[in-house]
């Protein structure tokens, strides 16, 4: 179960594969109208896309793979993407360059980890002033009401912490 979410609040998709991200952070658009998934109208107007960033930040592999897999889908409509690990980046890793962003964690023990915090917050400029979304991994988000509620404001908590505005929010349980 995928639920997504954005400053207008939440909506929950029943469905199993986590690369339809990408559609969804290309504004919700639906697999059966036609549009074309680069167009991502994060900013108010669509902007083609020639390369996006998705950085990630695992614990137990999961929040990997689901980056791998947005990676695919992405790949699989034309556009090229780069795939990084925040706790290894390439040696003179910078986000210049990439025309979206899109980065995603897990949370553990109601928290994002120190590493997630210090890479938005080192990256936060570049990240406000591009196309950019979030994505967090949580059992919370499959739970109860108050579960749900919880992974959603454990994610606000972040992003003040950070000052950084994604367009689309989205929680994968």
């Amino acid at each position: 179960r995928v639920l997504l979410g954005n400053n207008a609040g939440g909506i929950q998709a029943n469905e199993n594969d986590p690369g339809r991200l990408y559609a969804k952070l290309a504004g919700g658009i639906s697999e059966t109208d036609g549009t074309d998934p680069a167009t991502i109208p994060l900013v108010g107007r669509p902007m083609q896309m020639a390369k996006l960033l998705i950085a990630y930040d695992t614990t137990e592999g999961q929040t990997r793979r689901i980056a791998q897999h947005v990676a695919g889908a992405i790949v699989r409509s034309g556009k090229d993407v780069e795939v990084i690990d925040i706790r290894r980046p390439p040696t003179g890793f910078s986000p210049d360059g990439f025309d979206a962003i899109i980065v995603g964690a897990s949370i553990h023990l109601g928290k994002h980890s120190r590493q997630l915090m210090a890479f938005v917050s080192r990256h936060v400029a570049r990240l406000n002033a591009l196309p950019s979304g979030f994505f967090s991994v949580s059992l919370s988000a499959a739970g109860s009401e108050k579960e749900q509620a919880d992974a959603s404001r454990f994610i606000e908590e972040f992003l003040a912490q950070t000052g950084w505005n994604p367009a689309i929010k989205a929680t994968f349980a």
